[in-house]
């Protein structure tokens, strides 16, 4: 996705970025355009002399391009409603399993210290909680891409480069097969987009796999030889797997003691994470639907027609030849621009400069669940109330501050 400034020169800035811009992709139908304009006009054939009764009046061809244009506004619409939809979908998944491993980690917090093992295994669940919500989303991200290769996924960084999370088990941290530095993710993962070279004008063609290698995916943690081992036969349901991975860790930790809360209350986390695998699968209706190929196929033709038989209404019209070159070029670059930006949006999950930055959108959530984590690894909650309870620890800070405002009076 490109990030722009409108705000500079009144906003002209924009007219000078060809990256990420449908106009280059616009160019040849308008040029093409323009040189038949002035085929015409330099080779003087009369067109009206010719076609007498044809070119009374154009409009007949006004009608048509009225009509032409109407439906590239509308492909253009439905195109951005499916880009938006797209956007808000991974909103919401990213919201609720944000909310869900909070709660995982708030509910688990609530574990009794009389259960001493299960106290004492409460950071290692909510590490691993943390880090397969993490997994989950990465894994939600990579499938929208299109992208099967977990060597795509990688242990996130936070803004510096340093990596951000690491698994107590380091041992079971995945071996890459060339070393991988936090420097070398960092700069993977905030480089700018590249383009597809078979979209866009004056650009080399990469493959997929290229340009998802270049722009990997943080995981909290990396990822495991054994969840490696475990993912890779299955394509198509690794979030479905990890999904169920965190279900069967909430049944069990809650049987042994974890988890306190009452189950209605616990019930709650089981539907935050449904509700965020259905923004997953909203995302994948849209991935997987392309846009209905009988609306492209009536727009492509009606927009070849109209850019081949504007130059000739022009011609006839406008007498200067400058003008009429002009005009033509104009035109066919104004209709062919509109229909290239609805192909922009309609499929809002690849790889193109105007796509959205899924990559970055796993570094902010990263970012935000690895909070969750920093009680747990500072020690503040011991360091804070000692071996007694946080409700004894309130109760004496309340006496404490009413003796010293009694003592002020």
């Amino acid at each position: 996705m490109i990030y722009y400034s409108a705000h500079k020169w009144g906003g002209l800035n924009v007219l000078f970025q060809l990256h990420g811009s449908p106009l280059p992709r616009a160019l040849p139908y308008a040029i093409l355009c323009a040189l038949m304009a002035l085929f015409f006009k330099l080779q003087d054939f009369g067109l009206r002399d010719n076609f007498s009764g044809l070119f009374d009046h154009p409009y007949g061809h006004q009608v048509f391009g009225i009509v032409v244009g109407f439906i590239l506004v509308f492909r253009t619409n439905l195109s951005y409603q499916r880009f938006w939809e797209g956007r808000s979908m991974i909103q919401q998944m990213s919201t609720k399993w944000g909310d869900a491993i909070s709660q995982m980690v708030a509910f688990d917090h609530a574990t009794s210290e009389e259960k001493e093992q299960v106290y004492r295994d409460g950071p290692a669940f909510r590490e691993r909680m943390v880090h397969y919500v993490s997994l989950l989303h990465a894994l939600g991200l990579q499938s929208l891409r299109s992208d099967n290769n977990l060597y795509n996924l990688v242990p996130a960084v936070d803004r510096n480069g340093n990596v951000l999370h690491r698994m107590v088990q380091a041992e079971n941290v995945m071996e890459y097969a060339t070393e991988v530095t936090s420097m070398d993710v960092a700069t993977r993962s905030h480089a700018p987009a590249r383009r597809v070279g078979s979209k866009y004008a004056f650009t080399l063609r990469m493959e997929q796999d290229d340009i998802a290698h270049e722009h990997p995916i943080g995981v909290l943690g990396g990822v495991s030889k054994k969840e490696i081992l475990d993912l890779a036969p299955h394509e198509h349901e690794r979030p479905f797997m990890v999904m169920s991975w965190i279900m069967e860790s909430l049944v069990q930790r809650a049987k042994i003691g974890g988890l306190n809360v009452p189950p209605p209350v616990l019930s709650r986390t089981y539907q935050v994470l449904s509700d965020g695998m259905l923004g997953l699968m909203q995302c994948k209706k849209i991935q997987d639907t392309p846009f209905p190929f009988p609306y492209t196929q009536l727009a492509t033709l009606v927009l070849i027609t109209f850019m081949l038989s504007a130059p000739i209404i022009i011609v006839d019209v406008v007498e200067k030849t400058s003008l009429a070159v002009i005009l033509s070029f104009f035109t066919a670059l104004g209709y062919a621009a509109l229909n290239e930006v609805a192909r922009e949006l309609e499929r809002p999950f690849a790889y193109d400069p105007n796509d959205l930055p899924l990559a970055h959108i796993q570094h902010d959530f990263n970012l935000r669940i690895a909070t969750l984590l920093k009680s747990d690894q500072d020690g503040l909650r011991e360091e804070v109330v000692g071996s007694a309870s946080l409700h004894q620890f309130l109760s004496r800070e309340r006496q404490r501050r009413a003796s010293a405002a009694h003592g002020g009076l």
